[in-house]
């Protein structure tokens, strides 16, 4: 079985893409307009990744950012990928999971509005895994994301 990363990978390869790494803070992040509160991603810089993705790259971002202090911040993955699909305007976000996606109950919730999902955070019915990532899907949606799916890496 591969690794969600591994998949990633090779799926940019077989689409004629060619991933790149970046693991620098600065080299995603806007550092005039970037402030980190409790490593949580408040900017990013599109226009660097826009640069990216027209020149045929894939960006493969390692979620650090650095603090007011300048140390190396871990942040958290889906609040930047919900951070950047936001900035990039991209019409789907797409999360791989170790899981089935969001489940209730032992029940798969195949599909949810944003309406439905924050009824159910609200009633503290999701898991906490499940339950910041709901809150980062809802962020993702709030920002102009069209649509966002949770889909099982492991098969």
């Amino acid at each position: 079985m591969r690794a969600p990363g591994d998949i990633l990978l090779v799926s940019c390869y077989e689409l004629g893409h060619a991933p790149l790494g970046i693991a620098w803070p600065l080299a995603f992040l806007n550092s005039d307009a970037a402030s980190y509160i409790s490593g949580e991603c408040v900017a990013v810089d599109g226009g660097f990744l826009r640069m990216l993705l027209s020149k045929g790259y894939v960006p493969v971002i390692s979620p650090v950012g650095i603090g007011e202090d300048g140390a190396s911040l871990p942040l958290d993955a889906d609040r930047v990928a919900a951070e950047i699909a936001v900035a990039l305007n991209a019409a789907k976000l797409v999360y791989l999971t170790g899981k089935p996606g969001i489940v209730e109950q032992d029940e798969l919730l195949a599909q949810l509005t944003s309406t439905t999902l924050e009824e159910r955070l609200s009633k503290g019915v999701l898991d906490p895994h499940v339950d910041r990532k709901a809150r980062c899907i809802l962020r993702a949606l709030a920002g102009g994301v069209d649509r966002v799916h949770v889909i099982d890496a492991r098969s």
